[in-house]
């Protein structure tokens, strides 16, 4: 039977903390927590070999659902904050637009993932993070730190992200809401505030409150003959928390698990004022236009007991429309259009003697710019590995 949750929050916290005229040091809590408890098994989900979390000698951190529930965040940007050596500086709400790096590196030295299959933007890693992941979709984030070349291949000089999502148990329906204010006033003019229309002018003398809400809705179906699938929805909006900041944003995520087969597609629109983003002080009207798509279609397939054969192909684009102007088309427009077509063919050997794997990976790029021209590249490698406990 489907269920419906409605969570629609605000909350007011306030913190106030007694002591007792005589304190004892009798009254403190034992020290010492002498209780075992016993930590379920992590598999890293790399894509070649992979090892439990235990047998892993890389510096890796996991954020599990667990934690991600327990975090004040709602957004991957504002998780990933939380981990010591990653550096994410956000430029807005609702994981708007944020560029990551990690250990000091630029945000193009760290290497993002959803399941294993890369994020990268032939344009430029500003966009790596425009993902249409919402939180309730993932089920652990994995931080690899340090240099992770040898098993995720090019821009991994200084560390790996790799978000690894749900498979739907049951199913269901979600419903969740936030909304929030600055609950104050600004005598700066909304025109510049709001994405409805780019002429809009205010004459009330005074901005509204700055605002920002979300809206999701999450479904799945989990079935034994069709298998798991899942679809979600998201919508958020907001009219800055500066000058020319306003936003909007729509994502779309869909993912299904059908025997051996997995698919997961996404979209993201994403239409904000720029002002600040990448070239203050003079990109005051600045305006950014962004839209990403990608779908992954990968397959796990047993040929025997101790062998796997593991192919994946994947497509990842993106059109950026940048109004350095903003409204003004006339002039200080760059339009960027780039798409990244990726296939990757894995086989895997158990035996007695250790582990042995091989494969092949192939990408070709692709941008088309009315800046800097068309241009391609493509990337062909092959690997032989093998692994053994002593």
């Amino acid at each position: 039977m489907l269920t419906t949750i409605l969570n629609i929050t605000s909350i007011l916290s306030f913190g106030t903390i007694c002591m007792p005229e005589k304190f004892q040091t009798n009254d403190l809590p034992p020290t010492t927590d002498t209780a075992a408890v016993q930590i379920a098994e992590i598999v890293v989900q790399e894509n070649r070999l992979q090892s439990s979390y235990a047998a892993q000698n890389k510096n890796i951190r996991i954020l599990d659902k667990e934690l991600l529930t327990s975090l004040p965040v709602i957004s991957i940007n504002e998780a990933l904050g939380h981990v010591s050596g990653v550096d994410v500086r956000q430029r807005g709400p609702f994981g708007l637009q944020a560029d990551l790096s990690v250990d000091g590196g630029t945000f193009e030295q760290t290497l993002i993932l959803i399941n294993g299959v890369r994020m990268l933007d032939a344009q430029t890693a500003h966009h790596a993070m425009n993902l249409p992941l919402p939180m309730d979709a993932i089920e652990r984030i994995e931080v690899i730190r340090g240099p992770a070349a040898r098993v995720y291949g090019i821009n991994s000089l200084t560390g790996v992200i790799n978000i690894i999502t749900k498979t739907a148990a049951n199913s269901g329906i979600r419903i969740s809401s936030a909304l929030g204010s600055s609950l104050r006033a600004e005598g700066m003019g909304a025109d510049k505030n709001n994405l409805s229309t780019e002429n809009n002018t205010h004459t009330g003398g005074s901005a509204p409150f700055y605002y920002a809400h979300q809206t999701q809705l999450s479904g799945d179906y989990v079935s034994d003959q069709y298998g798991s699938h899942s679809l979600s929805l998201n919508h958020s909006k907001g009219n800055g928390h500066r000058y020319n900041t306003a936003f909007e944003q729509n994502k779309v995520f869909y993912q299904s698990n059908w025997k051996v087969l997995s698919l997961m597609t996404g979209y993201v629109a994403s239409d904000f004022g720029a002002n600040g983003f990448y070239a203050a002080p003079g990109d005051q009207e600045a305006r950014e236009l962004v839209n990403t798509g990608f779908f992954a279609l990968s397959a796990v397939i047993p040929l025997s007991e101790f062998i796997k054969l593991k192919p994946k192909f994947s497509y990842r684009g993106t059109d950026d429309d940048y109004r350095y102007y903003g409204p003004d088309l006339s002039k200080g427009r760059s339009e960027h259009s780039n798409h990244a077509w990726s296939s990757e063919l894995h086989l895997t050997w158990s035996t007695s003697r250790g582990e042995f794997g091989l494969g092949t990976e192939w990408r070709k790029e692709s941008i088309n710019s009315t800046n800097i021209g068309v241009h391609g590249r493509s990337n062909f490698g092959s690997y032989t590995e093998y692994r053994t406990a002593i």
